[in-house]
């Protein structure tokens, strides 16, 4: 002890001492980064002049360069130029002189109203207006002078006007030389000058005379520079005629007083310059860049290490003093051990008694452990060692030991040396602690509903088994004490209970955590079932959550809402409906009547108010049926549904019919509720009723004066019909000798004729008469219809004959039998054959067919004839009926024949099918269905 506070003694003494010698190495090494800062600063300045100062020289280099491009341009334009106007100013025909051009010209005289009086009479001219300028300019100037540029036929020509010297009154007279300029933009396309220059040739007078594109809007416009100042200057930047700005150059032809005119955009030097050298330029910044950048970052590593030598030093004493201080205001204390493994230093004797004693003389937890044992035998550190040691008073106390081996110089072991804590306290508030905590967990436990408790870090504290069977059933590792509730939101949607968890993952968990902190607030946790969660804030800031399983009152909610909903649109209907409507209280025995709908008092005319009970006797008079009154009676008494047609009386005393539902309602338990009453008028259909009886007794009456006047008809026109029939025959057949003129026989045989007619006609009137009344008893038998077939055909093969038809015959073999009256399917198929033979013209074929196929046994008969169409077939199959039609006139027949064909066939269940077409043709199809049970293998 007396050592170690001489140390201590000594480092604070020498503090001073260290503290200046700390500023002294402070101070050099801010002087070290100045330094460094100024070498970079000095280094950036150098490069930066040195990159400005070649830059400065490449632009100038390039700019010398495109001024001594543009002025051999000028030469080479102006050279040319000037050669070939010379001759013409010279008066040398250009044929005899090579120029390097067109050498196309024409010559002739004018007269000075611009008239040609001598030469090419095809020489072009300028326009009139031009062409009288050139004169009065070549008047005034007494020299030649030339005209603007003109364009006649695709091609541009310009002329030169000089004045003839002439005798006398003659008037003056020129010599106008006019040559094509066209050739001139060849020359300027080889150039070699950059995109957007413009070459033109420009009047002394501030005009334009030709450009590079023949621009015919720009031609003799004014220029926006003056030759004269642009022989002041090398070059001048302007605005152009085309809006582009450029750096013009000029020169002079010397004659006519035109010049050359040369422009370059203003930005070509700097496109001409980037393009050379912006890579340079670029590997110059780089180059200066990684300079700097190595000054600089080699300072810093300089600085840096100087910088952590001074910073080590400061540390370490910044670590001792602070280790010091700790040690001193520390509530542990230190100990010493021996080579025996005794103590032999303790900083707190006078609270423990442990000088001299050795590990085995105390008690432990671990002590007697050989894993401790071997720590101990290999001098090796140890710690949170925990013995049992009783105070100066007699009290046991729980001390930490941590100690660590410690060796002299030749390493041999002198023992250990540690420091340790007196935790008796702490683990008595630990053991508090758990009897909470169990406590609470208990509580956690026996709770109905899910518990969770975070602590004000958003960590998990405590859930109970409840909570986990909920969440994360089946899954016990899915959660645990000290996740957040980040980490339990993300935990769950991995189990994938919920649907939507899976399909909007990061959504959900989202939507998880807004709604975090919401005091109360519900969720459906599935289909069917609801938790309401609470959320507390302790004063500690930890969040204490309660998940109720709310289902069933969610279930009843809904319930009741579903009710509501019924209920609101019951009354709805029952307030709209025209039908009155009353309820009654059934529970008590007056029966209030607690409800009417408005159709109710608009009906009877009485209110709720004014009809207060529910009894069999309300709204009936005297002319209301007593037993009606005794069926409500009954039902009222007896609970039960009744449904009555009875005549009320309304308010104001008129009578009407109601149909009258009288309903119980029971409750659950099948205890009488209510009674619903629906009245209706029926007034009208009653009268309705009444008319129809009336009617009905009169159609009755009406078919049977119909029966018994077919029936008298029957016997009344047979009888003489007989007599006809049969003496006409004798007549006919000369039985009792001859008649004498043969016209006789003729004669006899037509009324014979005439008179089977008449038979048919009345025997065909009374079948469709039995048939439209269902009288016609068929006599069912099972018979082979094509035998039928072959026999009608054969009946009527004389008709066929001479109506010069073909039948052609189409019958399946191995039909079934058909059952049914074979006499009344003969009648059908006569009266069919014969509506085709009578219909078809001569030539033509009739076709009978026969065969089975999923509808049943189907017979056909089809013709060739005139047809129908499908708005006449109806009149056809309509009794009596005639289709209009020039040939059906020339046959006989009073339209029953299909008509009676299709009731006979419907009278055997089978269908009758018709279909024709005007041109082409009629087919009738009988159909037997097989389900019909008529058909027999």
């Amino acid at each position: 002890m007396i050592k170690g506070d001489g140390e201590l003694f000594e480092a604070t003494e020498g503090g001073d001492g260290g503290a200046s010698h700390g500023l002294a190495r402070t101070l050099s090494v801010r002087r070290l980064r100045v330094r460094a800062i100024q070498l970079n600063v000095v280094a950036f300045i150098f490069s930066a002049l040195l990159i400005g100062l070649w830059i400065n020289s490449t632009y100038r280099e390039v700019s010398s360069e495109i001024d001594q491009q543009v002025h051999t341009a000028l030469n080479r334009i102006a050279s040319p130029l000037t050669l070939f106007l010379k001759n013409i100013d010279d008066e040398i025909p250009l044929r005899s002189r090579r120029s390097g051009f067109d050498n196309v010209q024409f010559l002739s005289v004018l007269n000075s109203g611009g008239a040609i009086v001598l030469g090419d009479k095809s020489i072009p001219l300028p326009p009139e207006p031009e062409l009288k300028s050139l004169v009065d300019r070549v008047d005034l100037d007494r020299a030649a002078g030339i005209s603007l540029p003109f364009q006649i036929n695709d091609e541009w020509y310009a002329t030169v006007l000089r004045e003839i010297k002439s005798n006398g009154d003659e008037g003056r007279s020129y010599v106008a030389s006019t040559f094509r300029v066209h050739d001139f933009m060849t020359r300027w396309a080889v150039l070699g000058l950059p995109k957007r220059s413009l070459v033109s040739i420009q009047t002394d007078t501030g005009r334009l005379w030709l450009d590079d594109n023949f621009s015919g809007d720009l031609i003799g416009r004014e220029t926006p520079y003056e030759l004269n100042e642009l022989a002041k200057k090398d070059d001048a930047s302007v605005l152009d005629l085309d809006g582009v700005e450029r750096i013009v150059m000029s020169k002079e032809i010397h004659h006519f007083g035109l010049s050359v005119v040369i422009g370059i955009p203003a930005d070509y030097i700097e496109v001409v310059w980037r393009d050379r050298y912006s890579a340079s330029v670029g590997f110059a910044l780089g180059a200066s860049l990684i300079l700097i950048i190595t000054l600089y970052l080699g300072g810093r590593v300089f600085v840096a290490t100087a910088q952590r030598r001074d910073g080590a030093v400061l540390a370490l004493k910044d670590s001792e003093r602070r280790f010091r201080d700790i040690a001193g205001a520390a509530t542990d204390w230190f100990w010493e051990m021996g080579p025996d493994l005794r103590f032999t230093f303790v900083s707190q004797l006078q609270e423990w008694n442990l000088l001299g004693k050795s590990f085995s003389d105390v008690k432990g937890d671990g002590l007697t452990d050989e894993s401790f044992l071997k720590i101990l035998k290999s001098r090796s550190s140890f710690r949170d060692l925990e013995l049992v040691v009783p105070d100066l008073a007699g009290v046991s106390r729980i001390l930490r030991l941590s100690g660590v081996p410690v060796f002299d110089k030749k390493g041999e072991f002198k023992g250990y040396r540690g420091a340790g804590s007196d935790i008796t306290d702490r683990r008595k508030e630990q053991q508090k602690m758990a009897t909470a905590h169990a406590r609470l967990f208990r509580a956690f436990e026996s709770f109905s509903g899910a518990v969770t408790l975070y602590d004000e870090n958003d960590k998990l504290v405590a859930f109970n088994r409840r909570f986990q069977e909920l969440f994360f059933p089946g899954r016990p590792m899915a959660i645990r004490v000290g996740m957040t509730y980040e980490d339990v939101s993300i935990s769950y949607v991995n189990t994938g209970q919920d649907p939507l968890s899976v399909e909007k993952r990061e959504s959900y968990i989202k939507a998880m955590m807004s709604r975090r902190g919401k005091r109360n607030r519900e969720v459906q946790f599935s289909e069917n079932s609801w938790l309401k969660i609470t959320d507390h804030k302790t004063p500690e800031n930890d969040l204490f959550t309660v998940y109720t399983d709310i289902s069933d009152y969610k279930a009843r909610e809904a319930e009741l809402m579903d009710l509501s909903r019924e209920n609101h649109q019951l009354a709805a209907a029952v307030s709209s409906t025209d039908a009155g409507v009353i309820i009654a209280d059934a529970q008590e025995d007056s029966r209030p009547i607690i409800y009417t709908n408005p159709a109710f008092t608009k009906l009877t005319g009485y209110t709720n108010k004014e009809i207060p009970y529910l009894h069999s006797g309300f709204l009936q008079g005297d002319d209301t049926d007593p037993h009606v009154r005794d069926v409500l009676e009954t039902s009222l008494k007896e609970n039960r549904h009744a449904r009555v047609d009875m005549l009320n009386y309304h308010r104001d005393g008129h009578t009407l019919w109601n149909q009258i539902d009288l309903s119980p309602i029971f409750d659950d338990d099948g205890k009488i509720q209510y009674f619903v009453c629906v009245m209706q008028d029926i007034t009208e259909q009653k009268q309705v009723e009444k008319e129809l009886t009336v009617l009905k007794e009169s159609a009755e009456l009406a078919n049977r004066a119909k029966s018994e006047f077919m029936a008298l008809m029957s016997h009344e026109l047979r009888t003489p019909l007989n007599a006809i029939l049969g003496f006409s025959e004798i007549l006919a057949n000369e039985m009792f000798g001859p008649l004498g003129s043969p016209r006789y026989k003729d004669y006899a045989r037509d009324v014979n004729e005439s008179g089977s007619h008449l038979l048919e006609l009345i025997n065909d009137i009374l079948d469709l008469s039995k048939a439209e009344a269902g009288k016609i008893e068929l006599h069912e038998e099972h018979f082979d219809i094509n035998n039928v077939v072959q026999r009608c055909h054969k009946m009527l093969s004389g008709r066929v004959e001479q109506a010069n038809l073909s039948v052609l015959l189409q019958l399946e073999t191995g039909l079934p039998s058909l059952c049914g009256d074979e006499r009344r399917i003969k009648q059908i198929l006569i009266n069919l054959i014969s509506n085709a033979i009578k219909f078809t013209l001569p030539g033509g074929n009739i076709t009978i067919a026969s065969h089975v196929s999923g509808r049943g046994l189907e017979l056909s008969v089809m013709d060739t004839g005139i047809g129908m169409s499908s708005s006449e077939i109806p009149k056809a199959l309509a009794p009596f009926g005639q289709v209009d039609s020039s040939l059906s006139r020339k046959h006989e027949g009073t339209g029953l024949g299909l008509p009676l064909s299709k009731r006979l066939a419907e009278l055997h269940g089978a269908e009758f099918l018709l279909e024709s077409e005007p041109g082409v043709g009629t087919t009738v199809t009988l159909v037997f269905p097989i389900e019909a049970q008529r058909l027999t293998a």
